[in-house]
């Protein structure tokens, strides 16, 4: 329910942004596509990560919403704590909103995007530590997609691993 709910949200902004026609096209690709129903069923957590991403741009972006600011806070807060990837997404439409409300020019948009996520680039890909305990080692191991084998030891040596 929560994803039809950001679906026919998500829809009414593409519809106000660019027209109806796209919008309907979307919505119809969303909710009738067997890849994405498989989707919908089978990972709920990244199911969830979208449905919150499409709320969450639809309250940045559309305008007329009561209690905007608290709503924009409190999903943000829900998207950014739901995937990793979530810190992309809110600082994307919020630096998109900063440029559509005109309080930066396309040059210092530019600046300010490439330098913050050049940062996250270098910070994630060379001193965020990846785990390698509990499910991690199950997971890069390959175990979760071809059922749970019982290794003697794992193909990777337990270490400090970054990206």
């Amino acid at each position: 329910m929560l994803s039809l709910f950001a679906y026919y949200k998500f829809h009414k902004l593409i519809s106000s942004y660019i027209n109806y026609e796209t919008s309907y096209l979307w919505l119809v690709m969303m909710c009738v596509s067997p890849l994405i129903q498989y989707w919908q069923f089978n990972l709920f957590s990244e199911t969830f990560f979208v449905a919150m991403s499409l709320l969450f741009a639809y309250v940045s972006l559309f305008d007329y919403i009561k209690y905007r600011a608290l709503k924009i806070s409190l999903i943000g807060l829900v998207v950014i704590f739901a995937r990793p990837s979530g810190i992309f997404t809110v600082i994307c439409i919020l630096l998109f909103k900063l440029y559509q409300d005109k309080r930066f020019t396309k040059k210092q948009m530019l600046w300010l995007c490439s330098s913050t996520f050049f940062l996250l680039f270098i910070g994630i890909m060379f001193f965020f530590q990846l785990p390698y305990h509990d499910f991690s080692k199950y997971i890069s191991n390959g175990s979760i997609y071809y059922g749970f084998p019982s290794w003697s030891s794992p193909e990777l040596a337990p270490g400090n691993y970054t990206v």
